[in-house]
């Protein structure tokens, strides 16, 4: 199948540095797609979310499928192998007892199918006739498995909200990956917290309902001005891939 993709990111209007990062590369039926958001508050975020991202180009500009002899499963091991160098990388480029990370979400596609890796609360969303799913997981304090607080007493907790898994941040991070084949017509939306959290949550669903080839762009512009509208207190960052025949 077929796709396009589009996508930006912003620093917003309360930070001084971008601490998103994007990445968007497609052969027309191949293509590679990651937000990564570097973890705000610790040192060097920015150096995060670009070391992930460069990453993620050096595995693209040798990517071949007979290197992998056509193989999708052992891509997508290469692919969880390169984040892991990510995680290396940035471990060894932090001084002792500072913490540098960042959240990443990936969809990869080849041919008919695509895979997804993530690590922390970036979002990926599908869009499929008009009906949305988060396929992806908020890696945060009260998403943990044995939290068995109530919903107004999680939100209430001190450390509702925390990030509790990103690359960079632990030698024991995880990465969740996902498997399923291709639809025509199918979206993938890609996005940071900078997004969800200050978009109004009812705009940004019926917009992403109504996202279409023909009127991406118009649509990411409505939801940019209404981020900036309530503030954008966040780096803010969004990835759109559509899916054709």
């Amino acid at each position: 199948m077929k796709h396009m993709c589009t996508g930006f990111t912003d620093v917003g209007l309360k930070r001084e540095v971008n601490q998103d990062a994007v990445f968007m590369k497609s052969d027309g039926n191949n293509g590679l797609f990651a937000v990564a958001d570097g973890m705000g508050g610790h040192s060097h975020g920015e150096f995060a979310s670009a070391t992930i991202r460069d990453c993620l180009a050096l595995w693209w500009d040798s990517f071949s499928p007979e290197y992998y002899e056509k193989d999708f499963t052992r891509m997508m091991l290469s692919l969880n192998q390169i984040l892991e160098k990510a995680n290396v990388d940035i471990r060894n480029s932090t001084p002792p007892g500072e913490i540098c990370g960042s959240t990443v979400v990936v969809i990869f596609i080849y041919e008919d199918k695509y895979g997804m890796l993530t690590a922390g609360d970036s979002r990926v969303y599908t869009v499929e006739k008009r009906k949305i799913r988060q396929i992806s997981v908020d890696e945060t304090w009260e998403n943990q498995p044995g939290n068995n607080l109530s919903p107004w007493a999680k939100m209430k907790h001190p450390n509702y909200g925390k990030l509790v898994n990103a690359i960079g941040s632990s030698d024991n991070f995880r990465l969740t990956s996902r498997t399923d084949l291709l639809k025509k017509g199918m979206i993938f939306v890609l996005c940071s917290d900078g997004i969800y959290k200050y978009a109004d949550s009812k705009f940004l669903t019926k917009t992403l309902k109504h996202l279409s080839a023909a009127r991406v762009q118009e649509s990411l512009k409505k939801i940019r001005d209404n981020v900036y509208e309530n503030g954008a207190k966040d780096n803010m960052s969004i990835v759109v891939v559509v899916i054709y025949e």
